[in-house]
């Protein structure tokens, strides 16, 4: 989905952290390429989870 965006901006804690087009930042160390990473593994291990459960895993028992 964001892979044919003109743009992405990339936001924590309310502040843009990387900025750029998917191929710029896929080519860049950050959390963009690492949560893309991420979700590419999950994919190919059929788990489904969104990119705040990558970055904020819930710890064992299902309570945060």
């Amino acid at each position: 989905a964001l892979k044919g965006a003109d743009y992405i901006y990339v936001l924590q804690e309310g502040k843009i952290i990387q900025s750029g087009t998917h191929s710029e930042l896929i080519s860049q160390k950050g959390y963009y390429r690492r949560t893309a990473e991420i979700q590419e593994v999950c994919e190919e291990l059929n788990l489904h989870l969104s990119a705040d459960e990558i970055v904020n895993p819930r710890p064992k028992g299902g309570t945060k």
